[in-house]
């Protein structure tokens, strides 16, 4: 069914409620526009600080914050599964119900972010072979989860000591900001709170962090990648640069040098690839785009036909 816009005021709708979203939402002035909100997701995420979540460093509710919180806007948990450019129409899927309707608008705004990138790599979905990635606090929560079911399962008495061994190492792939703040935050966790915890498996611990590239922390300064490389090495993290992932299955990652990785726990923070929203856009004559990527002008107008949404 149809939500029309209002006759009034110019109907404002805004795709996704991440950092763009969420302040565009909160500061586009309510007296001139009709605002409406659209996001699977129904809170703005800190997601610098989504690691500490992981590991108990900070709770959930400390890097979020409700979008209905926002005085004004009304807010719709949906995705967004199409979208008629000329027609100036949202088709959409509640979250809950599954159920399509569409929603007019004067302007659009797209803020729908990105998806955690697994280049293809056979093996590598959230959930899926032990590996989780880090972009939401639901893969907070698995992460947190599966940490403790490792050492819950390693304590048994009938693990073997190559399965504990198993069990407790765990990798991380991929070297950007997320993954270096997540190892370290992990490395805290493991040796100064679950070994006390678990003082027989302190022995068996380990964390491995794999990069494609040469160094970690990619475009940053020589100096601060120097540094944490440093302070790594001081940790006792394994670091394997210059390395890619084959494959991943339930109990190993398979890497580019011939060799595997037996773990209990794969955190997959290797960069980011469009949404299925943005890639069905893509694939249709409506806008311009570039290398996978939206074109927009210097005001932030997706090129394309007829009325352009913003970026």
């Amino acid at each position: 069914m149809p939500i029309a816009a209002s006759p009034k005021k110019e109907h404002i709708v805004i795709l996704g409620a991440g950092w763009a979203g969420f302040i565009l939402a909160k500061n586009i002035d309510k007296a001139k526009h009709r605002v409406t909100v659209v996001s699977p997701r129904n809170h703005f995420l800190f997601t610098p600080l989504l690691p500490s979540t992981a590991v108990g460093t900070l709770e959930f509710r400390c890097i979020q914050e409700p979008v209905r919180t926002i005085r004004g806007v009304r807010y719709l948990q949906a995705k967004a599964r199409d979208l008629d450019v000329a027609g100036k129409t949202l088709r959409c899927e509640d979250t809950y119900r599954r159920e399509r309707f569409e929603l007019a608008y004067d302007r659009l705004v797209l803020a729908v972010g990105t998806m955690t990138n697994t280049f293809g790599v056979p093996g590598v979905a959230h959930g899926r072979n032990n590996v989780f990635f880090l972009k939401q606090l639901s893969h907070a929560r698995a992460i947190r989860n599966r940490i403790v079911e490792c050492f819950e399962r390693a304590g048994y008495p009938s693990a073997s000591e190559d399965e504990r061994r198993r069990l407790l190492h765990f990798v991380i792939v991929g070297g950007g900001p997320i993954s270096v703040e997540f190892a370290g935050e992990l490395n805290d966790f493991l040796r100064r709170d679950l070994s006390v915890w678990y003082p027989d498996l302190k022995g068996y611990i380990k964390v491995t962090l794999v990069e494609a590239t040469d160094h970690l922390l990619g475009t940053f300064d020589s100096r601060l990648v120097a540094y944490v490389e440093r302070l790594m090495a001081k940790r006792e993290f394994a670091v394997r640069t210059e390395t890619s992932v084959q494959k991943v299955d339930e109990k190993r990652v398979y890497l580019s040098d011939g060799s595997t990785l037996e773990c209990g726990m794969v955190v997959w923070s290797t960069g980011v690839a469009p949404t299925r929203f943005t890639k069905r856009l893509l694939a249709t004559d409506q806008i311009s785009s570039n290398r996978g990527r939206l074109c927009m002008d210097d005001k932030m107008r997706v090129l394309g036909a007829g009325g352009p949404p913003y970026a």
